[in-house]
């Protein structure tokens, strides 16, 4: 037989040989793995703590408290509540405060409006008054009394935006240059007269 060609069929028999091996070895090896026993683990002294999430906790006030709010705000600002906004739950205090600062503030700068800007006074009074109806009649007579003028005064002693005369500050709450409360009495007034006798200007 030639000599090499029984080199080459031994190289190869040892190549066959040594695959064969490699696989029984992994063979081996992953049944070993498989029906090994579990190691126990060894107990250990510094166990760790499992992390209980932080719940987010607050004092509670009623449910009416902040629906009165609401209808608070409704009054001042003259919009309708929004219903998703209603509470029947108890609601946190930190967001009462917030809302509360809120209607606080817009309530502040009503009051600057209705004590300065006659246009927005005169509505105002004459519906508090319960006559709402005669507010473009009061708005014509103011115009024509005082110029929408707060501090308006002529030499009769009359003054205001509707000017009124002195008889009536004993009534009046407050400055008696505020445009609310000058137009409050006078529509008290109105009201009482059953119209503008009493001044000069008519409607």
């Amino acid at each position: 037989m030639d000599p090499i060609r029984v080199t080459r069929i031994l190289k190869a028999l040892g190549v066959f040989v040594g695959a064969v091996g490699i696989a029984a070895f992994l063979l081996v090896s992953m049944l070993l793995m498989a029906f090994a026993p579990e190691a126990t683990p060894e107990p250990s002294n510094n166990l760790v703590r499992p992390v209980v999430p932080k719940v987010k906790t607050c004092h509670t006030i009623p449910a009416s408290k902040w629906n009165h709010l609401l209808r608070v705000n409704r009054r001042v600002t003259g919009r309708p509540i929004n219903r998703k906004r209603i509470k029947n739950r108890p609601v946190c205090v930190s967001h009462y405060r917030k809302l509360k600062r809120t209607v606080q503030k817009r309530k502040r700068r009503l009051a600057r409006k209705l004590a300065t800007n006659a246009r927005v006074a005169i509505p105002k009074a004459f519906s508090d008054a319960g006559i709402g109806w005669r507010t473009s009649e009061a708005l014509r007579v103011a115009w024509c009394e005082s110029r929408y003028n707060r501090f308006a005064r002529n030499s009769g002693g009359y003054s205001g935006l509707f000017q009124l005369s002195y008889a009536h500050q004993a009534r009046m709450r407050g400055d008696w240059f505020n445009a609310y409360a000058n137009a409050y009495h006078a529509a008290i007034t109105v009201r009482a007269d059953g119209g503008w006798r009493q001044w000069e200007c008519r409607p």
